[in-house]
């Protein structure tokens, strides 16, 4: 995490001067990003989301025609 924010313009300084590091722990990104089941989490979240988007263009009717 603290590489990609070296990337994206924020030294480390700066990250521990706003406080960054302490506010991920606090929202549990940080155990997040290092659980190996987030991918599969958010894969069993996504396939039915992903599924989802189509059939309700397809089973919704239209109120208007365009």
């Amino acid at each position: 995490l603290l590489s990609a924010a070296e990337r994206a313009g924020l030294s480390l300084s700066a990250v521990e001067r706003l406080g960054l590091l302490s506010k991920v722990e606090e929202l549990g990104a940080l155990s997040a990003a290092t659980d190996p089941g987030t991918p599969g989490a958010l894969l069993s979240l996504a396939l039915p989301l992903l599924a989802a988007g189509p059939a309700v263009m397809y089973l919704v009717p239209e109120e208007h025609e365009w």
